[in-house]
């Protein structure tokens, strides 16, 4: 662990990144480049970043906050959420972190020393992996009856807390939607996802309208601190949201994926794949649907293009499981939003309030064009 501090404790999110990036390089050397960063709700100047390099642990630095700024930085196996990580890297001396998001999770990528396979392991911070293998399991069982590939579970070891996945062949398919051939593309991904809807899979998990409305209503309590107090867009959206929710009963729930958004997708000559199932659920379609579609409207696509891909997506996803409820499709595509929106409220860019203010605004626009 190593410490030091920056200056005034009054400082903000810029400045903390500053502060962040020399005291990480003055103390580790250069080449560290920032993936993670948060600030913590109600407190402007506490933040929580990770660094990375090629060749070492992702860097976990974090703010201590009291006459001065200071900085306290862990590797990623000091993580106290995640006292299991160090005996997995050494069960596994190739692993190579993928992703590590602070006290949640790290995911890395390595070789089954037993049978040499190439694994993707997830150490988790709690016991969540029991369900999610289980899960995964039932999923790998039907998986002949869906229009894409996943990948088989291999194993939880919850005296490591560690899950393991093998590997779905494939590139990434956001490059390609992001092109002249993407609205191909988001109609072959359309159509894959509504194989799993009607999945002869039985959730233990369930994603309900009340399970949503409860999120984001969490959602809106916190970006009300971040913001500085109920502005009338968040007096506006919460209103919105209530009275759209009377207006949805009990539904049909199916099986969803539960985030299936474009960077979750592959691409090969054998068709798409997709990962990460760890929300496997059951539910109203129109959650996962609208999780692709809110994700998209987050990337800088043009109007022509972005219409084009919402359509094929869509119409693909309506031809082989049937007609989607368009108003729950705009609500809860404005739950997006609004979680969109706390995310840039929570960034450390220099424009986190104005992009959170222009995702409610979003939201808002959403509500109000249900149908």
């Amino acid at each position: 662990m190593t410490t030091g501090t920056f200056g005034s404790r009054e400082l903000l999110g810029p400045d903390l990144m500053a502060g962040a990036r020399v005291f990480v390089t003055e103390r580790y050397g250069s080449g560290w480049r920032n993936t993670y960063a948060r600030r913590d709700a109600g407190v402007p100047a506490s933040a929580q970043f990770v660094w990375e390099r090629e060749g070492d642990l992702p860097l976990r630095v974090v703010t201590k906050v009291d006459s001065e700024i200071g900085f306290v930085a862990e590797f990623a196996d000091c993580d106290p959420a995640l006292p299991t990580l160090r005996a997995v890297l050494r069960a596994f001396p190739d692993a190579r972190v993928v992703r590590y998001r602070p006290q949640k999770r790290c995911t890395l990528v390595a070789t089954c020393p037993e049978t040499g396979e190439k694994l993707y392991l997830k150490v988790l911070a709690d016991e969540r992996g029991q369900q999610i293998c289980e899960s995964g399991r039932a999923l790998w069982e039907v998986s002949s009856q869906l229009a894409f590939r996943v990948a088989p579970v291999r194993f939880w070891k919850p005296e490591l807390r560690l899950l393991a996945h093998g590997e779905v062949a494939g590139a990434p398919a956001f490059n390609t939607l992001m092109s002249d051939a993407g609205a191909e593309l988001a109609a072959k991904i359309g159509a894959a996802l509504a194989t799993l809807a009607r999945a002869p899979l039985i959730c233990t998990l369930a994603d309900a309208v009340e399970d949503q409305n409860a999120r984001t209503t969490k959602y809106l309590k916190r970006l009300k601190k971040m913001i500085g107090g109920e502005t009338e867009i968040l007096r506006e959206v919460t209103a919105q949201f209530a009275q759209r929710a009377l207006q949805f009963g009990s539904e049909e729930a199916f099986v969803l994926h539960g985030a299936p958004h474009p960077h979750q997708w592959l691409t090969s000559a054998s068709g798409p794949g997709l990962i990460d199932f760890d929300r496997l659920s059951a539910g109203p379609r129109e959650l996962d649907v609208a999780t692709f579609l809110a994700e998209l409207d987050f990337e800088s696509i043009k109007p022509g293009r972005h219409t084009a891909l919402e359509a094929a997506f869509i119409g693909a996803y309506e031809h082989v499981s049937g007609p989607l409820d368009p108003a729950q499709l705009c609500v809860y595509r404005a739950h997006k939003h609004v979680a969109k929106a706390l995310r840039a409220a929570l960034s450390l860019h220099p424009d986190c309030e104005a992009r959170a203010r222009q995702a409610l605004a979003s939201a808002q626009s959403l509500l109000e064009a249900t149908p």
